[in-house]
């Protein structure tokens, strides 16, 4: 159990970037205990706490600038998700960009199918990080004003007071959201994004190309059906991308993350299911390949094999949805 002190220190600490939180630390315990007697009192401590004043207001103080768009309150936590989401992202869709690009390369003038691969890569890359910095923000600007993690901030006309450090209690580790937790999503987002994005061209079947490499037959999923549901599937991206930054700011399972992660389990379900169930989804050529394969085979045949298909990824993606909405409502119980 942490003593008022430790706890005033943590309240300023975790508001300042990384690099700089154990030197002021430091600094800003032998500045209280410089402020106290040898043998201090919890009153006296308490006395010298409200002198300095609220640890939010504090923390500010240390920022060598000021930002507005951001709350000082959040300002940290955003930089640091920002950090952690733009190489994820980047990483996944220029490897999904490059091996694309490889796939379809016939052998021949390797220079200019360098050349051309670098310039690319650098727009995609300039525009990919353009749309994951507006988002990132967009959604801090609303989980901020709509007042997301209320431990983080305080309403500006309560005046502090150090008997609150009193009420702050370490968060328990079963209901903690590590950084890694929050990673690894975000890294599924971003591969189930990019091959969403990328299957019109990658995932299909394949044949030997005559002097070396594979050529591409046919594409597993009709292009039409993927361009229809495009909007569906960013709003799906979001909602993940928004869950992640929620868990990342709020630290810890809490009743209202529980119902917010519930809504996107529904969401999601619903929305990949009407996808799956699309008449049209797979593309009339691989239907055709695939067809093909089954002639010989007088135990299966091509309709139960996608009925088999399709009604496995609907039942998992129903398992996942509500083993996640009952572990989160789990987990903020505790």
């Amino acid at each position: 159990m942490m003593n008022l002190l430790d706890v005033y220190i943590q309240e300023v600490t975790k508001r300042l970037p990384a690099k700089t939180r154990a030197d002021i630390g430091l600094e800003l315990r032998s500045t209280i205990e410089d402020m106290l007697p040898e043998d201090y009192t919890e009153e006296e401590l308490l006395t010298v706490l409200a002198k300095l004043g609220d640890p939010i207001k504090l923390a500010n103080e240390y920022h060598e600038g000021t930002s507005y768009l951001i709350g000082p309150a959040y300002y940290e936590l955003y930089l640091s998700t920002v950090r952690m989401i733009m190489p994820i992202v980047l990483a996944v869709i220029l490897l999904t960009f490059v091996a694309t690009s490889f796939l379809r390369y016939n052998g021949t003038d390797f220079f200019p199918f360098i050349i051309g691969l670098l310039g690319e890569g650098i727009w995609m890359a300039l525009g990919t990080g353009i749309h994951v910095l507006f988002w990132v923000t967009l959604v801090f600007v609303i989980v901020e004003r709509a007042g997301v993690a209320p431990h983080l901030v305080r309403p500006t006309a309560k005046e502090w007071s150090p008997e609150e450090l009193k009420e702050i209690e370490p968060i328990p580790k079963k209901k903690a959201i590590s950084k890694a937790e929050v990673f690894a999503t975000l890294v599924w987002t971003a591969i189930w994004g990019a091959l969403y994005f990328s299957a019109i061209d990658l995932i299909g079947i394949y044949t030997p190309r005559e002097g070396g490499g594979l050529e591409l037959v046919t594409s597993i999923f009709s292009k039409e059906v993927l361009l229809t549901f495009w909007p569906v599937i960013m709003l799906i991206i979001a909602a993940e991308i928004a869950l992640s930054i929620i868990k990342w700011v709020s630290g810890q399972w809490t009743m209202q993350l529980a119902l917010f992660n519930s809504f996107y389990n529904v969401l999601y379900t619903v929305l990949f299911i009407i996808i799956l169930t699309t008449p049209s989804l797979f593309e009339p050529t691989f239907v055709s390949y695939m067809t093909n394969v089954f002639a010989d085979s007088m135990s299966t045949t091509v309709e139960q094999f996608f009925t088999w298909i399709l009604a496995s990824a609907i039942i998992t993606l129903i398992v996942v949805a509500i083993i996640s909405t009952i572990d989160g409502f789990r987990k903020a119980r505790l």
